[in-house]
């Protein structure tokens, strides 16, 4: 299954490569607004098609776990942009991005995870007349004292740390304390 996976990855990829690259030539040649508009959606989620298949190689051990160095601020803002649309049908999007250097060693593939999730979450808890989710990122010095208010497999070493923060104004995700598997559509918490 794991070889079948990877090799649809591959062929996925090599598809996305033509999609960013017809999608880069538009964006050098056209004049039109709308036409540009519309392509930068298409290499938006081109880009975001390249996360997904390389978690798909991560997840068939044919990719490593890749970290590298990436500016948090522009991939945060590439995450809410595409994002935006959908969060539009029900609240307004505020981004919180403190200037200076964003620079960090991530997987960018499970930061936009983990952001995404967040985001969905608390769009899923905003009221039907509308609402705000807040994105704020940050940087803080954190001590030890700070890093024990917090769980992890491994403790951090204390020091300067990106903090992601991802608020709404809802009333929060109603809790089930057995969750339904066979819920399609429907959010659940494990408490």
């Amino acid at each position: 299954m794991g070889t079948l996976a990877g090799g649809v990855a591959h062929d996925f990829n090599n598809l996305l490569t033509a999609i960013m690259m017809n999608g880069e030539l538009v964006r050098e040649t056209s004049d039109d607004d709308f036409v540009t508009g519309l392509n930068e959606d298409i290499l938006l989620a081109s880009q975001q098609a390249v996360f997904l298949t390389r978690q798909l190689l991560e997840f068939t051990r044919e990719g490593s776990e890749t970290v590298t160095t990436v500016d948090l601020s522009e991939l945060t803002q590439s995450i809410a942009r595409a994002f935006r649309n959908t969060l539009l049908k029900v609240g307004q999007l505020k981004l919180e991005l403190e200037p200076g250097a964003r620079l960090a060693e991530v997987n960018p593939g499970q930061y936009k995870q983990v952001f995404m999730n967040l985001l969905t979450n608390a769009m899923e808890a905003l009221p039907e007349h509308g609402g705000i989710v807040r994105v704020r990122l940050s940087e803080a010095d954190l001590d030890d004292d700070d890093l024990s208010a917090f769980s992890f497999a491994t403790p951090p070493s204390p020091g300067r740390w990106h903090l992601l923060e991802v608020t709404d104004n809802g009333c929060g995700i109603p809790v089930e304390p057995h969750p339904d598997p066979k819920m399609k559509g429907k959010s659940t918490l494990e408490v």
